[in-house]
Formats: C-alpha cells, structure tokens, sequence
C-alpha cells in the first residue's frame, strides 16, 4: 500500500505569498522606490523555497516487511517489527518503538488522518489519534472555515492598510517636491519660510560613516545652525566645506561645484 503527500497546503500558501508580494511590489512602485523590490526579491525566494518544499512529492509505502517513507531523492527504510505506534503530536505524525523512541516523524500538512488511519490499520501498527466522528469532523470544517476567513479578512485589511499608508506617503512626496519646484532661489542670508531655496556653502562639523553611506552634520557658513544629511561614498570629510541647498528648514540636495 502507498500514500501520498498532499498539496492543498501549497497551495494556500502560494495564493497567499503572491498576493502579498503583488501588494509589495505595487507599494514599492507607488512609493517611488524600486530598490525595495530587492527586499521583495529576498521574501519571494524565501516563500518559493517554503512553496517548492511542500510541491515536492513525499509517500509512505508498505513493501514486504518494511515501511519507506521517500521524499524527492530521499528514502527511508524502517522494518514494520520495530514500529510499535503511530501517535499525532502536534502537528506530526510520529511513529515510535514499543520502547517510545522515535523512528520516523512526517508532516500533519501533507498526510490526512484517514489516509494514516487506512495504513497503520492495514500494517498492523497501533494508532492513537482523537476519534474522529462525522460531527467532530464538521466541526473541525466549520471551525476550519471560520479560521480561513478570519485570517484571509485579515490579511485583507492588512494589505489594504499598507497599500493605503504607502499611497498617502506617496503623494505627499508629490507634494512635497511641487512645493520645492514652485520655491524660487532665497534673495535674503537665510531662509525664514519655506516657500524659498537657500544657495549657500557649509562647514562639515562631524562625519558618521555606515556601511552604505555616511551621516553628515553641516554648519551653513552664513547663517549657522546644524543640519543633518546622509550621502553615499565618496564624501566629504570633516572640516570640508560644500555647496548645498536649504529648503524647509532641511539641506535637500549638496550642489555639485
């Protein structure tokens, strides 16, 4: 006798994956910033490799005198006179000596209970699992449902909120950068609003340096104050003086000389 593995979990799991990262991948798009796609990249591998494990073909097999349990180039052989039990704990089924040691342990998710049920009867093996009468079944089915909505209603508001969130970011960096293409060049030594850009050169007073990029405070030479802003490599060191742009009460851009 063989069973076989099921694949319904794979794929709820890949329906719900590949809609989470549709909704990511949009996000990202909306936001303006492509190179959060790399982010995604790394979360649809692990997701593919989750998908493509629980796809992978897995049977239990009853030859001659022993048990094999094979999953994709792997098997297992164990003699049917060691097994004693075949118990469900937690969500494996686990098949053990007489003396409690256990042999082999195989996924809840891709063996059903009446599949189990059906060969440990016909091997001669020992089942313990809950009675399952037709209206606990139901019960199980209801409960089941009820849980699959929940948690698609869930992750439903979740992806929606996100993608709202991401949305309203997105347009006030719209607006943000109208504001700033509408602002003419400031006229006076520093800017007291926001409706105008500041031209000026200023001092590097300290340097932070990550693995990517490098912090920056920088003191305006004509107006004073601390301003904080992060660059790629190559920067400037402390002690440099650069050209910037003030805007908004911020240094938005370093202007090239």
């Amino acid at each position: 006798m063989t069973i076989r593995g099921s694949r319904t979990a794979a794929a709820g799991i890949g329906a719900a994956s590949a809609g989470m990262d549709v909704a990511f991948t949009i996000s990202a798009f909306l936001l303006g910033q492509p190179k959060f796609l790399f982010l995604v990249a790394l979360v649809m591998a692990a997701q593919l490799f989750a998908v493509l494990n629980l796809l992978s073909p897995v049977s239990l097999s009853t030859e001659g005198a022993e048990i094999i349990y094979r999953a994709r180039w792997r098997q297992r052989r164990l003699a049917l006179s060691e097994i004693a039990t075949c118990t469900l704990v937690g969500g494996s089924w686990v098949f053990s000596a007489s003396s409690g040691a256990q042999l082999l342990t195989v996924q809840i998710l891709r063996f059903k209970a009446d599949d189990i049920a059906v060969f440990c009867g016909q091997a001669g093996i020992s089942l313990t699992a809950p009675v399952d009468r037709p209206v606990d079944q139901r019960r199980r089915d209801v409960r089941s449902a009820k849980n699959t909505r929940a948690w698609g209603v869930g992750l439903g508001v979740v992806l929606l909120g996100g993608s709202m969130l991401m949305i309203y970011a997105q347009f006030g960096a719209q607006d943000a950068m109208r504001r700033y293409q509408a602002a003419p060049t400031c006229t006076q030594a520093a800017p007291t609003t926001s409706t105008c850009r500041l031209q000026t050169s200023a001092r590097v007073t300290s340097v932070e340096r990550h693995s990517t990029y490098a912090t920056l405070h920088l003191t305006p030479l004509t107006s004073g104050g601390d301003y904080l802003v992060a660059l790629d490599y190559p920067n400037p060191s402390t002690g440099d003086v650069v050209d910037v742009e003030v805007w908004s009460g911020k240094v938005v851009r370093s202007i090239p000389t």
